[in-house]
């Protein structure tokens, strides 16, 4: 699981700076129900913020981004909520996303207009407008998995947070922003 000791155990190093990722970490940890999550996480943000490493502001800004996201990581799962996301982020025209993939290659994937996008453990995300709410989930070796609803099940979350590489890419089809004019949102 990717809450268990070896991902947080890390961020007791004091020699080890804390990276944007590594806060993430740490905020996702922190917002766990179960004790033995959260409580692993509470004794390194301690540790962190005693040695000088946690920086309060540097942690507000990447809590900021992922509230604009509107990516919530509950019981193992990626979940979407579009009324949370930055709606100034659309983009007017198409763009290409360049991205570091998990074996170090450069690779890039185009996103639409009136659509963003932004990785998440090294998965690039797509938003694009959409009829419904809906999720395909890209896999390298097998057809895409097409989801209904807003929720990516704990089987293909997991292979997100483990960066397996086995993940493609991520589409997200949203009706928050299907009525959006791409002429009236703010270029990247």
């Amino acid at each position: 699981r990717w809450w268990e000791r070896a991902y947080l155990e890390p961020l007791f190093d004091p020699d080890l700076p804390l990276t944007d990722p590594a806060m993430l970490l740490l905020l996702v940890s922190l917002g766990q129900k179960q004790p033995e999550h959260h409580g692993l996480a509470t004794d390194a943000a301690i540790e962190s913020i005693t040695d000088g490493r946690l920086d309060a502001e540097r942690l507000a800004r990447v809590a900021l981004q992922v509230l604009e996201t509107g990516i919530i990581i509950s019981e193992g799962c990626i979940h979407f909520n579009f009324e949370l996301f930055d709606q100034s982020e659309l983009l007017e025209t198409s763009s290409t996303l360049e991205h570091q993939k998990v074996n170090g290659q450069t690779s890039s994937i185009t996103v639409p207009p009136g659509g963003f996008a932004l990785t998440l453990c090294q998965v690039p995300i797509i938003y694009r407008p959409g009829k419904k709410n809906c999720i395909t989930v890209h896999r390298v070796e097998d057809d895409p998995h097409m989801i209904e609803g807003t929720t990516i099940c704990r089987e293909l979350s997991q292979e997100v947070f483990a960066r397996t590489g086995r993940v493609s890419h991520i589409e997200l089809e949203c009706t928050a922003i299907q009525s959006l004019n791409p002429m009236e949102a703010k270029s990247l």
